[in-house]
Parts: structure tokens; sequence; C-alpha cells
């Protein structure tokens, strides 16, 4: 009966050392996908998002920046969209890049570097803007 019991025990023993390590694995883990993420979203600037539509060609459909991390979630703001009108005759897709409003937070580091890009270009009326 107490081979049982010294058996039973150091089952149980074992079992918690297991979800002690697993625990510790775990942990690990989430805290090196956060560190990953976090790397990711300082060190990229722009996404740009290519689609294979069905007319064949690959379009850039979506031009976003990151803005940062919320929590353990990278953000984006989308600056440009493919907005899709119509097909022709031969299938293929027509369609324009749309500004979606966004002015990106890298506009004044490229006005610094001498690239002048209009606010216009972003979907903003200069006239109304307050300087």
């Amino acid at each position: 009966n107490q081979l049982k019991l010294e058996l039973s025990n150091e089952k149980e023993r074992n079992l918690n050392k297991n979800n002690e390590l697993t625990k510790a694995v775990t942990k690990q883990f989430l805290e090196q996908e956060n560190n990953i993420r976090t790397q990711i979203s300082s060190a990229i600037d722009v996404v740009v998002q290519l689609q294979r539509q069905e007319d064949g060609c690959r379009r850039i459909t979506s031009i976003q920046e990151v803005t940062g991390m919320e929590g353990d979630v990278i953000t984006m703001s989308e600056i440009f969209t493919f907005k899709r009108e119509d097909k022709d005759e031969q299938g293929n897709i027509i369609g324009s890049y749309q500004a979606t409003g966004v002015i990106p937070g890298f506009h004044q580091q490229l006005t610094i570097k001498g690239i002048d890009i209009p606010y216009s270009l972003y979907g903003i009326d200069e006239s109304a803007m307050n300087f």
C-alpha cells in the first residue's frame, strides 16, 4: 500500500514538474512572440499589399503605414487603396487608386529630405488645413 502511495506521489510530482515546464516554455514563447512583433512594428514603415486579380494581373491593392503597437497587436493605417470599378470587354479589371485621407506619419520626414509630396495626394484639401 505504501508503495502505491509513493508511486502516486512520484507521478504527481512529475506531473507538476511537467506543468511547470510547460508554463515556463509557453511564457517564454509568448514573450519572444511579443518581442518579434515589437521589432517588426518598429522596423517596417510601409506595407504594400499585392493581389492577383481574376484577370490574371497582380495589382497593388493597399498601401498602409505601420503606426505602432496596441497591446500585442501591430497597428496600421491605410493610406491608399485600389477601388475596383468595372471590367472591360476583354475581362480586364478597371479601377483606380484612391487616397484614404490619412497623412502618414513619415510625411514630414520626406519633406525634410527634400521630397515634397502635396497633401492633395493624400486626398486632403490644403486650403482647409490650419498649419
